[in-house]
């Protein structure tokens, strides 16, 4: 196996006092009990108004969907998470498995969005592996496929890295969403966007 090809390592472990989900060193997800006001997942729940259906694009273990169920009741959840291992995880260790309506659907996001014909009122995304985003999070194509899912109204979430890139990326978010909310969160940005018209 090429480097490029290798599996990211994964370790439950105490992270600061809280379980937690690292990623390649990184971490990824923190359990439920351990969330706390102020981390990057709260700053993804949705600011305005309670989504019914909701769709989380990269679920890792699972903290945004717990937050959304806090939030929320136990509305519609699909959670897409690409590495097998991960969504074993969230549903064994780290509770998936016991909230109702939750769907967890091990597949490559990108791919899994332009077959999905459900339409969901808030979208969240949060593709990382270890310190990386997932290639192509900013490409016009899956934005539009984003937009697409959305129903009138909804609105989407994207967590991305504070860094020199960030103008850059929000501009091409800006082509085909409105943002209403930029909250700055650690070593995080979080903007909470709606489509155009």
């Amino acid at each position: 196996m090429s480097d490029s090809q290798r599996l990211p390592t994964l370790i439950v472990t105490e992270n600061d006092g809280r379980r937690a989900l690292v990623v390649d060193g990184y971490v990824q997800s923190v359990a439920a009990e351990d969330l706390r006001a102020g981390d990057v997942w709260h700053a993804l729940l949705p600011p305005r108004r309670k989504p019914w259906k909701a769709l989380i694009l990269g679920a890792g273990a699972g903290a945004v969907t717990h937050l959304l169920i806090q939030l929320c009741g136990p509305i519609a959840i699909t959670a897409v998470e690409i590495d097998p291992r991960v969504a074993q995880l969230a549903l064994d260790e780290f509770g998936l498995r016991s909230l109702p309506n939750v769907t967890v659907v091990v597949a490559d996001a990108f791919a899994w969005i332009k077959t999905c014909d459900t339409a969901f009122d808030y979208i969240c995304i949060d593709m990382y592996t270890g310190g990386a985003m997932a290639h192509g999070t900013f490409s016009t194509d899956f934005l539009r496929d984003i937009v697409q899912r959305l129903v009138p109204g909804g609105s989407a979430a994207i967590n991305i890295f504070k860094t020199r890139r960030l103008p850059e990326q929000r501009h091409r978010l800006e082509q085909l969403f409105t943002i209403t909310d930029t909250i700055y969160t650690g070593g995080n940005v979080v903007f909470h966007m709606h489509p155009y018209g």
